[in-house]
């Protein structure tokens, strides 16, 4: 997860993500992250957080998540097309003893041409439900 934040990160910072469909293993969610990122699509980008740690802040989840769509969408139309996700592809995923959280390995190619590996991390919402690690 540390590197799809990290690219997530990379696309707010230099160019200024409820699942849907699927199923909801690690690898799952990982998969529609990226997917998301490919297809530009800010709102199932963002629907993928676990966004337990915005009821602890001022404003309400669906205000928070709202500005973080809006946030990512401007960030995505942005990006050049030959930075964008042209396909990625499921290396590994680990779940942790305590099933509670999970790392998947993908490998990610670029329009540009150019690889890169990333490690998504994620872990489970008060439902059980797979979702990205924001804190990681």
């Amino acid at each position: 997860m540390k590197k799809l934040l990290g690219l997530m990160a990379l696309v707010a910072a230099m160019f200024a993500f409820t699942a849907c469909g699927g199923g909801n293993s690690p690898k799952d969610v990982a998969e529609q992250a990226m997917k998301a990122v490919k297809d530009k699509d800010a709102k199932t980008l963002v629907d993928l957080f676990d966004t337990a740690d915005f009821e602890e802040e001022g404003e309400s989840v669906q205000e928070q998540k709202d500005m973080l769509v809006a946030m990512y969408q401007e960030k995505l139309d942005e990006m050049p097309q030959t930075n964008a996700v042209k396909s990625y592809e499921t290396l590994s995923e680990s779940i942790a003893e305590d099933g509670n959280t999970a790392t998947v390995d993908m490998k990610i190619e670029y329009e540009n041409g150019k690889t890169d590996t990333d490690v998504v991390k994620l872990k489970k919402d008060a439902n059980g439900d797979w979702k990205l690690d924001m804190d990681k």
